[in-house]
């Protein structure tokens, strides 16, 4: 292949990626303003944003304005905020927040933010199956994800799943980064392995059930930072995963620090605030431990995913299982085929015969 071959096909697969994520912000923002939320846990996300936003409005008035806000933290947020945020995922809390602070308190804002990460999440989609393979398979990749009936309709809600995704992929995209330059120059630089860890914690922070994903995805790492001598980069991704999590605790602290001995407005009784890593003990303690809990149907994504989907996504779902395991897997034992067969099919077919 000659260099002027070369880059045409470099021009061609940018217009033909551009055209596809065209078509993806056409699917995931058209009518996205007036489509509101019929859920409850919408709702719930919604009220945790506008709690975190009444929080730092009032932490700004009393730093900024001589530290009076005419009424106590508990009055503040109930009069302006929109309920505890206590489903134990406070890095979407953060992102809602933020939403709120740049495009009003309305529900719109949230459901932009969703679009926006999902769009973000083809790119980076795109972008390992570029590092691992070719453009094509970048291309094709980004094509799935964008017409994924799944993924549009996350995107166009409210649910903490965009942004799960986006930030579990990346976090994956830096690790596989990381391991490639190793692997190809013997480059070991901790930079993308901590990007990467850092972004999986922050996927960890906005939904507490990526716990059994990100704990085999560290089992891999850990397995092939053995095979290449590295083991000790380990720490490097370990504390870059722990550091989002700590820093979104301290807000918890605080909070219980500025209502200590205060009583909630409605009940009257003192407030019995839990902190981050509280809330995840309990919330685990729960999972683990609660049999009376509701079971989806055996195989339940399966069959979820045949009628969301459609049967030709499921035959290449299954045909590319079959291409990681005997082209990729055992021929080259590369990370990335490991990682691709981990978040596919193992995952997959782990979750659906535990009915979650």
């Amino acid at each position: 292949m000659t260099r002027r071959e070369h880059l045409v096909n470099k021009r061609t697969f940018l217009i033909c990626f551009f055209i596809v994520l065209i078509l993806a912000s056409f699917l995931r923002f058209t009518g996205l303003r007036d489509r509101g939320i019929f859920l409850c846990d919408e709702g719930d996300y919604l009220a945790g944003g506008r709690t975190v936003v009444a929080a730092l409005d009032f932490a700004f008035k009393r730093i900024f304005s001589s530290g009076e806000t005419g009424i106590s933290f508990s009055e503040y947020l109930s009069e302006h905020g929109g309920g505890y945020a206590s489903a134990v995922k406070p890095g979407y809390y953060l992102l809602v927040a933020i939403s709120f602070l740049v495009g009003g308190v309305h529900d719109y804002s949230v459901l932009y933010l969703s679009a926006i990460l999902g769009l973000l999440t083809i790119l980076v989609t795109s972008l390992i199956g570029g590092l691992l393979y070719n453009r094509r398979v970048a291309l094709y990749a980004a094509i799935l994800l964008s017409f994924s009936v799944y993924h549009i309709n996350y995107s166009r809600s409210t649910f903490s799943v965009a942004a799960v995704a986006f930030f579990l992929y990346l976090g994956v995209y830096f690790i596989l980064k990381y391991f490639k330059d190793l692997k190809a120059s013997h480059k070991d630089n901790p930079v993308s392995l901590i990007l990467g860890g850092f972004a999986l914690g922050y996927s960890f922070s906005c939904h507490y059930n990526l716990l059994a994903t990100i704990g085999i995805m560290f089992l891999i790492c850990g397995f092939f930072l053995f095979k290449y001598s590295k083991l000790g980069r380990l720490k490097h991704l370990i504390v870059s995963f722990i550091t989002p999590l700590v820093l979104l605790e301290i807000p918890y602290w605080a909070v219980k620090y500025l209502t200590r001995g205060m009583t909630g407005v409605t009940t009257g009784k003192p407030y019995a605030i839990k902190s981050y890593f509280e809330q995840l003990t309990f919330i685990f303690n729960k999972t683990f431990f609660y049999t009376n809990r509701p079971q989806a149907p055996f195989f339940s994504y399966t069959d979820l995913l045949l009628k969301t989907e459609g049967a030709v996504v499921v035959l290449l779902f299954l045909v590319s299982c079959i291409f990681i395991i005997k082209r990729d897997w055992f021929r080259r034992e590369t990370a990335g085929a490991v990682f691709l067969f981990t978040m596919g099919p193992l995952m997959f077919v782990f979750f659906s015969m535990l009915g979650e």
